[in-house]
């Protein structure tokens, strides 16, 4: 079988109804030479059921032996295995614009940087019920990476697969004081790396960790209703764009679902209290259970 260019991973774990909306925006793609590489992190429910039903040969399913409680491990598995030039990454429960993987692929050919990305829209609850704020993730000052601070969420990004080898792949979040993907990113752009930033919403994204006990109730309204919209309403994203800035303008913030890392949190603290929101234990790991012990401070 021909090598295709990109190798698109999507890891998951026990959410099967929002993953198969996933995979229909990735299979919806105009961009068609990629496989896809779907990675449960250790699954036992119907997820590869689910997955095999697809029928398109581009898509393949493996399971972990053990949970690692983190995208990282899924990442790093579907990395040993990817074919493709480019690595792309999709999460279960965000949405991919069908021009996704082609104005990245552009970009990296046409400019050759270690790392592209495109911007997404971000749909948060606030602490007003009547209100989902949008944001545009990915511009100067939405975030903290680079000298522009930006926001560079995973299902935004695509880079050369063998950069990320080349830099020892992504980090076991238990070890790390900052956030998964930072750390991944800082070391495949690296002190001179150049990093091509895309200035086109392509990825709608819903984070579980501000939805309580989203791993719980398994919700897939939102994905099932903006997905709808994506295909029917041509106007959308003009809107939603407009209405980001709206809420930025009447200063709406996303609810905050953790407080401030303790002076003294150990490594890993962010994403077990991220796990926690979800409904998941702090650790996958009994064993290590106990070097999590804190209350995430959440507002209701």
């Amino acid at each position: 079988m021909a090598e295709p260019l990109v190798s698109i991973i999507l890891p998951t774990f026990h959410w099967p109804q929002v993953l198969r909306l996933a995979v229909d925006t990735v299979l919806s793609q105009s961009f068609r030479d990629f496989e896809l590489l779907i990675v449960g992190d250790a699954c036992t429910d119907e997820t590869e059921a689910v997955v095999r039903s697809i029928g398109d040969s581009r898509v393949a399913w493996h399971n972990l032996p053990e949970n690692t409680g983190n995208q990282a491990g899924p990442n790093n598995f579907g990395l040993s295995i990817a074919r493709g030039k480019y690595t792309a990454y999709m999460h279960q429960d965000d949405l991919w614009l069908p021009a996704h993987l082609q104005l990245l692929v552009d970009a990296m050919e046409t400019h050759g940087p270690e790392l592209a990305h495109t911007l997404c829209l971000q749909i948060s609850p606030t602490n007003d019920a009547d209100v989902m704020l949008r944001m545009i993730m990915g511009l100067p000052g939405t975030g903290k990476l680079g000298a522009d601070g930006r926001a560079i969420y995973t299902p935004a990004l695509m880079h050369r697969t063998d950069r990320a080898r080349a830099v020892g792949n992504w980090g076991d979040w238990r070890s790390l004081r900052k956030s998964v993907v930072a750390d991944f990113i800082e070391r495949v752009v690296g002190a001179d790396g150049r990093v091509q930033s895309i200035h086109e919403i392509s990825v709608v994204k819903f984070n579980s960790a501000e939805r309580r006990n989203s791993y719980v109730e398994k919700p897939v309204h939102e994905q099932t209703r903006y997905l709808h919209l994506l295909r029917t309403d041509p106007g959308l994203i003009h809107r939603e764009t407009l209405l980001a800035l709206e809420h930025k303008q009447r200063g709406y913030v996303p609810l905050t679902v953790i407080g401030a890392m303790p002076n003294d949190a150990p490594p890993g603290w962010e994403i077990a209290s991220y796990r926690r929101m979800r409904g998941l234990s702090g650790d996958p790991d009994a064993a290590q259970e106990g070097a999590f012990h804190w209350t995430a401070q959440t507002h209701e």
